[in-house]
C-alpha cells in the first residue's frame, strides 16, 4: 500500500485494505508467492466489497506497472484483462 500512500486507487480514501490482483488461490496453485508486493493494490472496504460482488469492477487503467509486471512475469496477464476491464462500462 506503499505506491499509493494507504490510499484507495479508486477514491482516494483511506484504504482499509490490500487486495491481491491475482487471487492468492490462483498464486499458490502455480507456486507464485502469495505476498509478492507487486500483486496488491490499496482499496476502500466499500471499493472492496463492490470489485469482490462484481458491482464494480476495477478498471485495468488503475493497475500499477509493478501489478502488470508481476502479471507478465508469470503469465497471467490473461487474468487481468479478463478481471480487470479495459472501459468503462458506461462509454
Amino acid at each position: 500500500m506503499r505506491r499509493s500512500n494507504g490510499r484507495c486507487v479508486i477514491t482516494g480514501l483511506k484504504a482499509a485494505d490490500a487486495h491481491h490482483v491475482i487471487p492468492q488461490q490462483m498464486c499458490r496453485r502455480r507456486g507464485i508467492p502469495v505476498w509478492d508486493h507487486r500483486n496488491g493494490i490499496a482499496l476502500c472496504k466499500r471499493t472492496h466489497d463492490r470489485h469482490h460482488s462484481r458491482l464494480e469492477l476495477i478498471p485495468y487503467s488503475v493497475l500499477p506497472s509493478s501489478v502488470l509486471e508481476f502479471a507478465a512475469e508469470h503469465e497471467l496477464g490473461w487474468y487481468l484483462e479478463r478481471f480487470y476491464p479495459t472501459t468503462d462500462a458506461d462509454d
